[in-house]
This record gives structure tokens, C-alpha cells and sequence, in this order.
């Protein structure tokens, strides 16, 4: 599964993928840069469906916070105005080689997680998140917050060209993005979903007030 599935929408936006990288210099998670007034969000980067049907309407999100993630059923049930959005990849030891939505969605079923597990989260379309072709959601997000991971996998998994500094180090990456879509809180792979939950009780709080 790619790096970035869904990089909380309250906004919360997370970036999952599966551990991959050295154990060194790890960090868990690291916040974003302040962003002023009137500045880019997530909601100026178009980004298609799993189906390639049409773009996500980000109408949906607006005014939640957002997480972009995988395998987050449980974490988005637990709040309101909350949304998990899951972005395939395939950049990470082709973790996510499926070629359509639906072979996604069966790999997702059957192979990992597997056991049935079926989404309760949007899902994008498969994109790249580093490199010449990567997704310009996903340039927005590394150009605002910098690395929770110093460490890069082996060059063999590494399935683009052009290592950067901002670079999404594997899949389970997650972004957390807050009600006016801007990133917040950038987390690194190994960081579990459920300690997440403070993060977006905070910012779903911080939002109220």
C-alpha cells in the first residue's frame, strides 16, 4: 500500500505506509510550518478517485480536520468532523501494484490488511508522492512540513529517481491537516494510529474555540 494513503480532516491528513526505513535518526512525529492567512491548502490540489470517476470533491472535507492514512476505519469512527483519506502508492518495494480501483480494493480485502478489511474512507487514485511525477497534493504537503524520518529505506525499494530531503519515506506516512486544510502535524510510519488521537482531539478543540 502506497506511502501516502492516506499523507485528519478536521482537517487531519495522513500519509500511511509500512516499515521500511533505518532505525536511525527516527522521529515520531515533527509539526508543520506556521502558515499566514490566505495561504495554499490542500483544497487547491485536485486529486481524482480510485475509480478515476471524477475528482474528490473537497467540499466533504472542508471545515473537518483530515487524516490521510490507511487502514483507519477504526480512528474515524471515533470522531466527528473528522475524515480519514486514504492516497494509494506504489513507490515503496511495490507495495501497491494494483492497476484499478478495484484490484486496490481486493488487495486491500485479501492480501494487506487482508481479512475482509474493507474501507470506511475515501480513497484517491494511485499517484507517486516523490519525484519528478509526484502528485502536487503531496508537494504541498512536504514543502510544509519537514521530515519526521531522517533515514532512507535502501535505494533498491525505492521505486523513483532524485532523493529530497522532504521525501515521504515510506508507506504509513501520515499528515495531519486541520479545518482550513492546511498541514498541521507530519508523522513518520512506525507512529501508531491510535496515538494520533490526542493530536486530533486537540485540533478539533482548537478549532471550536
Amino acid at each position: 500500500m502506497a506511502a501516502s494513503w492516506g499523507n485528519l480532516l478536521a482537517f487531519a491528513a495522513l500519509v500511511v505506509g509500512t516499515y521500511g526505513a533505518s532505525d536511525e535518526k527516527k522521529v515520531n512525529k515533527v509539526f508543520c510550518y506556521n502558515s499566514r492567512s490566505g495561504e495554499q491548502s490542500i483544497y487547491d490540489n485536485a486529486i481524482r478517485d480510485i475509480n478515476l470517476s471524477g475528482p474528490i470533491d473537497w467540499t466533504q472535507y472542508r471545515g473537518k480536520v483530515v487524516l490521510v492514512y490507511p487502514a483507519l476505519n477504526a480512528l474515524q469512527d471515533s470522531f466527528k468532523d473528522f475524515k480519514v483519506l486514504g492516497v494509494p502508492c506504489n513507490q515503496f518495494a511495490l507495495q501497491e501494484p494494483g492497476d484499478n480501483g478495484t484490484e486496490i480494493l481486493n488487495s486491500l480485502k485479501y492480501v494487506r490488511p487482508g481479512n475482509g478489511f474493507e474501507p470506511n474512507f475515501e480513497l484517491t487514485e494511485k499517484i507517486d508522492v516523490n519525484g519528478p511525477n509526484e502528485h502536487p497534493l503531496y508537494t504541498y504537503l512536504k514543502s510544509h512540513c519537514p521530515p519526521a524520518w531522517q533515514s532512507f529505506a535502501s535505494k533498491y525499494r525505492l521505486h523513483y529517481e532524485g532523493l529530497q530531503v522532504s521525501d515521504v519515506r515510506w508507506n504509513f506516512e501520515k499528515f495531519l491537516v486541520d479545518r482550513k486544510g492546511v498541514a498541521v502535524i507530519r508523522y513518520s510510519e512506525t507512529f501508531l494510529p491510535n496515538d494520533i488521537r490526542q493530536d486530533i482531539q486537540n485540533l478539533l478543540a482548537a478549532s471550536e474555540s
